[in-house]
């Protein structure tokens, strides 16, 4: 149909149109025989299904019906949740791995090699580097006495 109040047919036949649009459909329908045909066909068709009845629902269709709704919602979120774990244990995966290559490359030397130099650093005067930090000068000097030891 090329007529431009066809689509509001099956709206004007439900009773859902607004009062102006109403009255301008059925102002067209009195001079539009496509129209009036389109709209004779939707009545039709709405008196054969309102004589047709509805069938009776088997026993138990509908609780089955909204235990698989149910159902259905549980499962994505169950394949959600799968999905973010495999993702995390990938991440943890790769962390591991960084971290142990990491730790075998660019491994700290022994204590062994660098206490000594540490230990053999001696306080500076005041009047060498300004105010000594009293924290500074005990932890020199207590592991100066571990040396002596």
């Amino acid at each position: 149909m090329d007529c431009r109040f066809g689509r509001q047919l099956s709206a004007y036949h439900d009773g859902e149109l607004p009062e102006a649009e109403r009255t301008a459909l059925e102002a067209h329908l009195a001079r539009c025989p496509a129209c009036r045909a389109e709209l004779a066909g939707i009545q039709a068709l709405g008196r054969l299904v309102a004589e047709a009845g509805r069938a009776p629902m088997p026993e138990g269709l509908l609780e089955r019906a909204h235990r698989r709704v149910d159902s259905a919602g549980e499962v994505v979120v169950v394949r959600l949740a799968e999905r973010l774990m495999a993702a995390a244990a990938a991440v943890l995966l790769v962390c591991v791995l960084y971290l142990y290559q990491a730790n075998r490359t660019e491994a700290a030397p022994p204590l062994e090699e660098w206490a000594p130099t540490l230990i053999s650093q001696r306080v500076p005067t005041s009047q060498e580097s300004g105010t000594v930090d009293p924290l500074v000068r005990w932890v020199v000097a207590d592991l100066g006495e571990e040396e002596q030891q």
